[in-house]
């Protein structure tokens, strides 16, 4: 047989519309999406919101730039559970919509002030997800106390907890620890968003140090909404414009976005077409990333870490 298409309604034409999950056990308050995503996303006339089961939820943006907010933004959370958001696509049924990634900005600590800069991020940032944007200065450079790194991130893989780059000068290796802003709830157990570890399959019966932790939290260097913060928290609590060094009082900083600067130099890739910033498998689900150090202009400055 042969269905119809809604032709029809106008709404679906004049009302920006995306889809969201919830990732918690718990049912989502649809009244409480209202309140404090609306807020954040169209602080002026608001959203609309209706639950199509499973905590998948229709959104309706009633201002034009929410939809594009709500979807390039995050990563956002409601009670401090994730909350993803993609384009509504009247093409595709209700299980074929994918909800597995969000953005994050990540701080990356620790690195020689050289290597602050755009290329440095992008290596780094290609392994903690996909680079979205770079936070530095008009030349390129990002000289602070952390790197700050726009990226797309993978739920079905766990945190990244640092970069371990290899230094040509002494022969050691530089541990960088990496923290995420607006970090929502997940597992201290396996590092995945999406859950907690009293519902992780992994956590059964162990007891041993965890590799995850509330220090994988950064203080946001910037305010998520002038009125409040995340979604489903205090809005007081979850806003800030003082952390950090990318606060907007002091040093003015320009987002670069990545694909802008495809012109810069890249690691070089090896014969046999592997990044030459291999990821470095050491027993904790690829959490850690050994890359190589590149100086401003991408010059190598150290070698392959094998492993």
């Amino acid at each position: 047989m042969k269905g119809s298409w809604s032709a029809d309604d106008r709404e679906l034409e004049l009302v920006p519309q995306a889809v969201g999950k919830l990732f918690s056990s718990k049912p989502g308050y649809v009244e409480g999406m209202i309140r404090t995503l609306g807020k954040i996303w169209c602080p002026t006339k608001g959203i609309r919101c209706k639950e199509l089961g499973d905590n998948i939820f229709l959104f309706s943006f009633l201002q034009p730039s929410g939809k594009r907010r709500a979807i390039t933004d995050g990563p956002w959370e409601f009670g401090g559970d994730l909350l993803i958001v993609v384009d509504f696509d009247s093409s595709k049924r209700l299980k074929d919509l994918q909800f597995i990634y969000t953005p994050m900005w990540i701080h990356v600590f620790d690195l020689p002030l050289g290597m602050m800069n755009t290329v440095t991020g992008k290596a780094i940032g290609d392994k903690v997800g996909k680079v979205l944007e770079i936070a530095t200065d008009a030349d390129g450079s990002a000289v602070g106390s952390y790197l700050r790194v726009k990226v797309q991130v993978d739920i079905r893989k766990p945190l990244i907890r640092g970069v371990t780059l290899e230094k040509d000068t002494d022969g050691g290796d530089l541990w960088c620890p990496i923290t995420y802003e607006f970090l929502p709830n997940f597992c201290y157990e396996c590092g995945l968003l999406g859950h907690l570890e009293k519902e992780c399959d992994d956590s059964v019966g162990k007891e041993h140090a965890k590799q995850f932790g509330d220090w994988l939290r950064a203080s946001p260097s910037r305010r998520r909404v002038a009125e409040g913060g995340s979604s489903g928290s205090d809005p007081v609590q979850r806003s800030s414009d003082s952390w950090g060094r990318n606060s907007g009082k002091n040093s003015p900083r320009q987002i670069t976005n990545s694909r802008r600067d495809s012109s810069r130099c890249e690691p070089e890739l090896h014969d046999d077409g592997v990044d030459s910033s291999k990821v470095k498998e050491n027993g904790h689900k690829h959490n850690e990333a050994s890359i190589l150090l590149l100086d401003k202009d991408g010059d190598q400055k150290g070698k392959e870490k094998k492993g």
